[in-house]
């Protein structure tokens, strides 16, 4: 079960001075009429059960309002829109913070951007150091997609380095699945140590037909890369490694494949101005499908607190 307006479970806390308020009109009305009738002015059992019926009926309608959700249906969906896969370095030279706060966190904060913008399109992630893997096939699902960018560190992919083939192979292979003739593939890096033959694999995505956009992810001063523990990257001689953008692999990517490249700024809005671009000139796919929505259950609490009110209302008719 999940709620879909937690933050409505303050309302809580009204619970006690309502009951309170309620308990202490009711003896003022009680009192009141004594004074008229002559009569005693103790609270009754009815009026202690119409007490508990109210403080059952408060409770859940701040259940009602919390909006319990639980089981799903599947909602038919069609929409218009592209495959996107980004393919992220998480290498230890993204950790660099001549960026702010580093590479890695500004690049997250750049497709966060261009996640609040897509429409109908399906974006996949791979994420590539010395080596690369699949974390996110194509999806719609943008806050699983967000979940997993947040999630991906330069723990992700264990072997070191930087292999822009190795992120291309993944990324063909990822495309592999895609029927849409448009294709976009948005790689994030600071070009640093370029393990493999980017000549073959830019002449694989050109003829797969996948434009390829890159974002530089570093500046040409650069700087030192922390390991986390008050230590930096150093070489063999103690010296710490100043990381710089090296950004003539990306480069030769997107020239042989029709994209080009941006640099990850201040601003971090590269991935939102190419999802602007390729979202205006490439041909967009009809995707069909389903999502599943939550099914809405504050009717069965709200439905109660109405018996619940019935009943008490009934009751004291009877007496």
């Amino acid at each position: 079960m999940t709620w879909a307006e937690p933050a409505n479970a303050w309302l809580f806390l009204l619970v006690l001075p309502a009951i309170g308020l309620v308990w202490r009109s009711a003896r003022i009305r009680r009192q009141f009429l004594a004074l008229l009738t002559g009569r005693g002015s103790q609270a009754t059992s009815a009026d202690q059960v119409a007490l508990v019926v109210l403080t059952l009926v408060f409770i859940l309608v701040v259940l009602a309002l919390c909006r319990p959700q639980w089981g799903h249906v599947d909602i038919p969906r069609e929409s218009r829109g592209l495959d996107i896969l980004v393919a992220l370095d998480v290498s230890r030279s993204m950790l660099a913070d001549d960026l702010s706060p580093n590479r890695l966190e500004a690049a997250k904060h750049s497709l966060n951007g261009m996640v609040s913008r897509l429409d109908g399109d399906r974006v996949g992630l791979v994420a590539f150091a010395g080596s690369a893997f699949l974390v996110c096939p194509f999806t719609q699902d943008y806050a699983a997609f967000s979940s997993m960018v947040e999630e991906v560190s330069t723990q992700t992919v264990p072997k070191g380095g930087t292999s822009l083939e190795s992120a291309i192979d993944e990324s063909l292979r990822a495309f592999g699945v895609s029927t849409t003739p448009a294709k976009a593939l948005i790689v994030i890096s600071d070009g640093e140590d370029h393990i493999g033959d980017l000549e073959a694999a830019a002449t694989r995505l050109s003829k797969a037909g996948i434009t390829v956009f890159a974002i530089a992810a570093g500046t040409a001063q650069g700087a030192i890369i922390p390991l986390g523990n008050g230590d930096f990257v150093r070489d063999a001689k103690g010296t710490p490694v100043v990381s710089r953008l090296r950004s003539g692999g990306l480069d030769a990517l997107v020239t042989r494949t029709g994209g080009y490249r941006v640099m990850l700024g201040a601003e971090a809005r590269g991935a939102e101005r190419i999802y602007a671009d390729v979202s205006a000139s490439l041909e967009k796919t009809v995707f069909r499908g389903a999502r599943q929505q939550p099914v809405e259950r504050f009717q069965w609490p709200l439905g109660l607190a109405i018996l619940l009110l019935l009943f008490e209302r009934w009751a004291r008719r009877r007496r």
